[in-house]
């Protein structure tokens, strides 16, 4: 066997050739697959649910893993459509009405905790001021997006990721 060395992206890459009776075969240089780093530690059904779907997205952001998307996250929010799962009406109609009682109970200790006395002052203009029970798509889309992101910045300070 001989060991011959190119180089790929800037670094040195080692190419292996087996010499048989007088063939040479290439094999592809060896590459090293980094560790993503993922969020773990998810407890309630809305956390496990954020935490599948930030892992997923993770495998996009190379070294970054999880810490990269949930920068973007905080960039862009849900209404970006970053989150595939949560584009569409029928999609975060039925996130919120899964997670239901989980973002109620979020946004009761949002609104607890800020003073604001509303969903309607914590959404602004966005939030139907005549759907107060949130029985209607518009105001179960915010609060399905509300939910999302909340719990995906309680999941990064969780696990010690700064964004």
């Amino acid at each position: 066997m001989v060991l011959l060395f190119i180089i790929l992206a800037g670094k040195k890459q080692p190419i292996k050739f087996i010499i048989t009776n007088n063939l040479s075969t290439r094999r592809k240089p060896e590459r090293r697959k980094k560790a993503m780093k993922k969020i773990t530690g998810a407890k309630t059904r809305l956390e496990k649910a954020v935490q599948a779907e930030i892992n997923n997205h993770a495998q996009d952001y190379n070294e970054s893993g999880a810490k990269g998307f949930l920068e973007d996250l905080t960039q862009g929010g849900c209404q970006s459509g970053m989150v595939g799962n949560l584009i569409y009406y029928t999609d975060t109609v039925k996130f919120y009405k899964k997670h239901k009682k989980e973002i109620a109970d979020m946004l009761k200790e949002t609104l607890s905790e800020t003073g604001i006395k509303s969903p309607a002052e914590l959404f602004g203009d966005k939030w139907d001021s005549e759907d107060i029970f949130a029985e209607d798509t518009t105001n179960q889309n915010l609060l399905a997006w509300f939910g999302f992101e909340e719990t995906a910045i309680k999941l990064a300070i969780d696990n010690g990721i700064e964004i």
